[in-house]
């Protein structure tokens, strides 16, 4: 385990604003974990919110979700025309993930469709970003702005060369430093990092972290993923509309992260 002196946040005042709780026992370690908070939603709807822990070392990430912090069940919305938006939230007893290998160039996510697990190989592509002047801070980091696509969707990212991996939430990566908080231009993501511990050498929990998920094998290549994905998006439309009342509108799982992805017919390239 490592125990080295801790560095505080100096201002109490910024740590109560911005709910931003930070322990750093290394500005130059690479070695880490970080807990952000993701809201989902679209204008008009109600929001979904969701806290993940990203453990992370020099080449390896694990974005993994914390299920106790997880609300399941339905969340019914009224609209302006007096009809109703149902939001299903399915009970699960595994986490969402997102497992990243920069060394191997491979990406492991697992999601539950029709609430069964489904663990997909995903398809690693690289997000062209584009560096801006803005910085901000962050808890007590200094975070430079960029901007880029990733799969139809344009973002809004923070990130800090304090923090000198490559890393960031959910499939967000390949900045020139850790990513503190993400932004959907629509505001249908926003993501932002609370708690941040930093490390010397690799505790006990990331190490077991990290071990536990390179083990796992994908039950799912990323082409029959999006042949899948087809099937569910028709059949939760249909269940979700069995079970409505009239002037209802189904939402089933709109707010699952991999509705953020405008999928293209070719975007599973060559994989089978």
């Amino acid at each position: 385990m490592s125990t080295t002196s801790k560095i505080h946040l100096k201002t109490f005042f910024l740590l109560f604003c911005l709910g931003f709780v930070i322990t750093v026992y290394s500005q130059g370690s690479t070695i880490g974990r970080v807990t952000y908070k993701e809201t989902i939603a679209k204008s008009g709807q109600e929001s979904i919110v969701y806290y993940y822990d990203l453990f992370f070392n020099n080449s390896v990430s694990v974005y993994e979700e914390d299920l106790s912090k997880t609300h399941f069940g339905q969340v019914i919305s009224p609209n302006s025309d007096g009809t109703f938006n149902v939001l299903t939230v399915p009970f699960r007893n595994e986490p969402l993930f997102v497992y990243t290998s920069l060394k191997e160039r491979k990406r492991i996510f697992q999601i539950f469709l029709l609430n069964e697990k489904r663990t997909i190989e995903d398809k690693f592509e690289k997000i062209s970003w584009e560096l801006k002047a803005e910085v901000k801070e962050i808890g007590s980091f200094q975070c430079q702005k960029a901007t880029g696509n990733f799969r139809g969707r344009n973002y809004t990212v923070w990130f800090t060369t304090k923090i000198p991996v490559n890393f960031g939430p959910w499939k967000f990566e390949g900045l020139n430093g850790l990513i503190l908080e993400v932004e959907e231009e629509y505001g249908l993501y926003h993501v932002i990092a609370t708690d941040i511990d930093l490390y010397t050498s690799e505790p006990d929990e990331v190490k077991q972290k990290i071990s536990d998920y390179t083990k796992i094998s994908p039950g799912l290549t990323f082409k029959s993923f999006l042949d899948l994905l087809s099937i569910h998006n028709e059949k939760s439309e249909k269940i979700a509309r069995s079970k409505l009342s009239k002037g209802q509108t189904p939402m089933a799982e709109n707010h699952s992260l991999w509705m953020l992805e405008k999928f293209e017919p070719n975007l599973a390239g060559n994989k089978n």
